[in-house]
C-alpha cells in the first residue's frame, strides 16, 4: 500500500470481488430472505472496509500520519476474529467473539485522532463490527432452520 497505484488496484480488486459475489447471490440464491439480506449486508460492509483501508493509506504520506502499529494490529486481530466467527457453530462462542470485537472497537475509539488515517482506522473497526453483526444474523437464521 505504499504507492497510490497499488492502493487503487487493491481497492478495485476488492470491489470486483464484492460485486461478483452480489451478482451470484442475487441470481442463484437458494436460502431464505433473511440469509440473503445478511449476506448482502456483509458484502456491502466488506466493500466499504476496502474503501476505508485504501483511504487510510492514501492519507498517510509520512510515518507520522500512518496508524500506529498497535492500532493496525488491532484491525488484523479483528479480521481474524471475523473469520473464526464465521466458522463457529456454537452460539455462545459467536457472542463471545462479538463481545471481543466490540472491545477492540472501543479501544480504537478511545485513541486520540492525530491524523486523517486514524479516522479511517476507526471506520475500519466499525465496518468489521458491522460485518460481525451480519454474520451473527446469518448464523441465527441458519440455526432457526
Amino acid at each position: 500500500f505504499r504507492h497510490d497505484d497499488t492502493i487503487r488496484e487493491q481497492d478495485r480488486a476488492v470491489n470486483r470481488l464484492v460485486y461478483f459475489c452480489l451478482r451470484v447471490a442475487n441470481k442463484r440464491w437458494q436460502g431464505t430472505q433473511q440469509e440473503l439480506t445478511a449476506t448482502f449486508r456483509f458484502l456491502s460492509e466488506l466493500e466499504r472496509l476496502g474503501d476505508d483501508i485504501a483511504g487510510m493509506w492514501k492519507t498517510s504520506k509520512t510515518d507520522a500520519q500512518r496508524p500506529k502499529l498497535h492500532d493496525a494490529t488491532t484491525i488484523l486481530i479483528m479480521l481474524t476474529a471475523i473469520q473464526s466467527m464465521y466458522q463457529k457453530k456454537d452460539q455462545k462462542d459467536i457472542f463471545n467473539t462479538l463481545a471481543h470485537l466490540q472491545d477492540h472497537r472501543t479501544q480504537l475509539r478511545k485513541a486520540k485522532l492525530s491524523s486523517p488515517s486514524q479516522f479511517y482506522l476507526r471506520s475500519c473497526a466499525e465496518r468489521i463490527l458491522d460485518m460481525a453483526q451480519a454474520i451473527l444474523s446469518l448464523k441465527l437464521s441458519e440455526q432457526q432452520q
